[in-house]
């Protein structure tokens, strides 16, 4: 009986979450409509997919191709050009992978006829990512479950979601099946688990190539491994990397030019590295990015919602000149993560839970040595921080998961809280 109360509880606590998520990606309205290709960046490269060609359907002005520098914003003037596009010999393409398009918008376009919409494509793939990650801690407990799903950031990018946040959410699905792959190798020691690792750890870089860090941490699992489990994670990583280095090639004559170098943005990006710890100034920028994913506190006030986040605050002199965009530390809004790393820190807890945090935590200070700092971003890493404190935790005593439980509590109200303030915006 004691059993199925536990299991009615976490069911509930899934739909719960999973309403959240349709909740706030709707912008509150719980409707998604189906979209045109000329409404969704990556509804336009899905339809120029599907035409046959790698580039997006978005056809660029001619009076692009007469710019002396077309990536000069300066030299554009007035002559229309599709922002964060990358434009390359009179076609637009995308610099984010082509991931989603292949697993969600082209399926989606051949079954209902039209596209998805951004926020439909963020919210799905933020839904797969919850469901996974509750897999990783397998028998979780319904405070466990909310916190997973909404005690953290997430909810709140789920707002007004873009092609950015399709890409970075269709990343945190594969991060999580990764994560769930290395913990069912580790019980099993199974050759599909390995080439399941593999797959998932390729398909993660191929949506973003800054999770290459998780590299080190595979090869912390395949420490003393039998090389019949070296193979079995490297064949996959070599397929998706060699597919993705064609698709490269394809576009822009090069396997290691993802599109950047051609992008339409405010700078000319030719040359310019975003994310290096080369200079005494980029190291103070690491610095920084890290306290801002770290430490960066919300604000309180004596208004529903009571929170709202704050924006970030970088260095001009080696970050992107655009607008500052909101960014909250993960400590003040998910501050389990603490008792989870002092725990494998200490080692207390298993090897397997102890590289997930480890994990999280190589991907946020990866993150912080760009130059752009953004919510969103915190998506790369947050689920990982989450399952693998969770997984150290239960591990701990009686006393030390009821501190948690009450960590937990804080985060899920905060979590929940943090959404209205960017409703309230757009409404």
């Amino acid at each position: 009986m004691r059993e199925r109360i536990r299991l009615i509880a976490a069911a509930l606590a899934i739909v719960a979450v999973l309403f959240a998520y349709a909740f706030f990606g709707s912008d509150g309205t719980l409707r998604f409509g189906l979209i045109t290709w000329g409404e969704s960046y990556y509804a336009s490269l899905a339809d120029g997919f599907l035409h046959g060609h790698l580039s997006m359907t978005h056809e660029p002005s001619p009076d692009l191709a007469k710019v002396p520098d077309p990536y000069v914003f300066e030299h554009r003037g007035g002559v229309p050009a599709l922002w964060d596009a990358s434009y390359f010999e009179g076609k637009y393409y995308l610099y984010f992978s082509p991931v989603p398009v292949l697993l969600f918008f082209i399926p989606v376009r051949l079954v209902a006829g039209a596209y998805p919409s951004d926020a439909l494509g963020t919210t799905f793939f933020a839904m797969l990512s919850f469901l996974i990650l509750v897999a990783v801690v397998r028998r979780a407990r319904p405070l466990w479950i909310l916190l997973l799903g909404v005690g953290n950031i997430i909810p709140y990018v789920l707002i007004a979601s873009m092609f950015y946040q399709v890409a970075i959410a269709c990343a945190m699905t594969f991060t999580a099946a990764w994560a769930f792959a290395l913990l069912r190798f580790h019980e099993t020691r199974s050759a599909r688990w390995a080439v399941a690792m593999g797959a998932f750890l390729g398909l993660a870089i191929a949506t973003r190539p800054n999770l290459a860090v998780l590299f080190a941490v595979q090869l912390l699992v395949l420490f003393r491994e039998r090389r019949a489990a070296w193979v079995a994670v490297a064949a996959p990583l070599l397929a998706i990397a060699c597919a993705l280095g064609a698709y490269n090639y394809a576009r822009f004559r090069s396997p290691a030019e993802f599109g950047v170098s051609y992008q339409i943005t405010r700078l000319p990006m030719r040359g310019r590295s975003v994310c290096s710890v080369c200079t005494p100034v980029e190291v103070v920028r690491l610095i920084n990015g890290i306290h801002h994913y770290v430490y960066w506190p919300p604000v309180f006030h004596g208004r529903f919602p009571f929170v709202e986040v704050q924006t970030h605050r970088l260095d001009p002199e080696v970050s992107y000149p655009g607008r500052p965009e909101p960014i909250a530390g993960v400590l003040p809004v998910t501050p389990i993560v603490l008792v989870g790393t002092g725990l494998a820190l200490a080692r207390r807890a298993g090897r397997m839970p102890a590289l997930l945090v480890l994990a999280g935590w190589l991907v946020m200070v990866a993150l912080s040595s760009c130059w752009w700092v953004t919510a969103r971003y915190t998506l790369d890493f947050i689920g990982l921080l989450m399952a693998g404190s969770i997984l150290c935790i239960e591990e701990a005593s009686p006393r030390v998961r009821w501190i948690s439980a009450l960590l937990a509590v804080w985060s899920i109200a905060l979590g929940l809280l943090l959404p209205f303030s960017r409703l309230q915006l757009l409404h």
